[in-house]
């Protein structure tokens, strides 16, 4: 783990890694209305997010552990679905793909990791981004998300 030069702390195989979260706060708005967002390293990382505190959720409120075990399933998820050319004069290949997918994790008792796309999640004092840069399907995939301005 590092930073980048964003001064963002880089956490390779964020997904593979023991579990965690945080809150990203933000006060937006000409009022000044109090937003915030909880994510984890699971999935694409939002799990709830609402104004004033967790009593006023946008998006149903999980605790840490619940979570952990739901992200992937209930919080923000991508499909990818297209066509591939296949060669000279062959039909496409049709595809669909979903990014972030917990079954393509890098976990460490997997020998041949050649074939998992690499994930790495960058955490910033007002944002948290997530990549994926599967080679195998040659898609790269970024998701920010980041405090309001006013």
């Amino acid at each position: 783990e590092r930073f980048d030069e964003l001064e963002r702390y880089i956490i390779n195989d964020y997904d593979a890694k023991p579990p965690f979260s945080n809150f990203l706060p933000a006060v937006a708005g000409i009022y000044g209305k109090p937003l915030w967002s909880f994510y984890v390293n699971r999935g694409q990382g939002i799990s709830s997010f609402g104004v004033k505190s967790k009593d006023y959720p946008l998006m149903e409120f999980f605790t840490a552990n619940e979570a952990y075990q739901n992200t992937h399933l209930l919080g923000f998820r991508t499909f990818y679905q297209g066509y591939r050319n296949s060669g000279w004069g062959k039909v496409s290949e049709s595809f669909v793909l979903e990014p972030f997918d917990a079954a393509r994790s890098r976990f460490e008792q997997i020998q041949d990791k050649s074939s998992l796309p690499s994930r790495q999640m960058y955490i910033g004092s007002n944002e948290v981004q997530i990549r994926e840069v599967d080679h195998v399907n040659r898609i790269e995939t970024n998701v920010t998300y980041f405090t309001l301005p006013e």
